[in-house]
């Protein structure tokens, strides 16, 4: 079973994310998102991952099924409920 991935923000703290996801069996990073563009590019280019604008433009192209919501900490409940209400993020795909 496959799990695809959205990285949400793709400063300080994604960086660390960015071997880990590489190595994670069953993981497939179909995109990345931050506001600033070389950040994105940067982050997508070390995952193989195309870069996005932000979280809007991450699930519409994307489809993850799972978003790892590395922005400021301040923001991280909106971002998890913009991410929940898309749609599908959260539920099991079996």
């Amino acid at each position: 079973m496959t799990i695809d991935i959205g990285l949400l923000g793709c400063g300080r703290v994604a960086q660390h994310y960015v071997q880990f996801l590489r190595e994670l069996p069953g993981a497939r990073v179909v995109g990345v998102a931050d506001v600033e563009a070389s950040r994105a590019a940067a982050i997508g280019s070390a995952l193989g991952a195309p870069a996005r604008d932000g979280l809007p433009a991450l699930l519409a192209h994307d489809d993850p099924s799972l978003v790892i919501v590395a922005t400021p900490s301040g923001m991280h409940a909106a971002h998890a409920r913009a991410a929940l209400e898309a749609g599908e993020i959260g539920r099991a795909h079996v």
